[in-house]
């Protein structure tokens, strides 16, 4: 069978810069007015070529609002921070990696983290370590319920402060943060955090 060897297939009735671009070994480009746009990898990948770019979902015209630019998946790291210091009391941990994944600006974080301390911390409890900052701004952003073993309570509220990566941890439906003489003998806590980001 024969076959047609071509560097580039363009638009014949337009001004000849838009079309499929075969000059990269086991890649296809597709390019619009010259210029690259998405590309076709040897392990079957779609990728634009820039972040601003993405897929129209939900609608027939390109509009911003439905555009999907971003998606990304991975792990971070949280540490506890004790009235402004963060690992205090010899804290350590046996576990505070958590998956996170990102669609568009909304993230979705799973956190197990466990704790302990040589010495009583005091003071308001929170987190550090969110994969992105908080990107809406004004004050706290309620990011679900937390369950923890603490002293005091075993259901915890955490509120994302505004455009920082942490929250603070709060005693059930309270007003009251939790504090470190709660946890003096260390926790486990479990839950998830969904915020946005900019």
């Amino acid at each position: 069978m024969s076959k047609i060897e071509v560097n580039e297939i363009v638009n014949q009735s337009g001004d000849n810069d838009s079309g499929i671009d075969l000059t990269t070994n086991d890649q296809i480009g597709f390019k619009i007015a010259n210029a690259s746009k998405w590309t076709l990898n040897s392990s079957g990948n779609l990728f634009p070529a820039s972040t601003s770019q993405g897929i129209v979902l939900g609608a027939t015209s390109d509009t911003s609002a439905n555009r999907l630019e971003d998606y990304e998946e991975g792990t971070t790291t949280f540490t506890i921070n004790i009235n402004g210091v963060t690992s205090p009391n010899g804290a350590s941990y046996s576990y505070n990696t958590a998956p996170y994944v990102k669609i568009g600006r909304q993230v979705f974080c799973q956190i197990s983290m466990n704790v302990s301390f040589t010495s009583t911390p005091s003071g308001g409890v929170k987190l550090i370590g969110l994969p992105f900052t908080e990107g809406q701004g004004g004050g706290y952003r309620e990011p679900g319920i937390m369950i923890g073993n603490t002293s005091s309570s075993n259901l915890l509220r955490g509120a994302v402060n505004a455009n920082s990566n942490d929250f603070n941890l709060f005693k059930g439906h309270s007003s009251s943060q939790l504090n470190g003489t709660d946890i003096a003998s260390g926790m486990w806590l479990h839950g998830s955090v969904v915020y946005q980001t900019s």
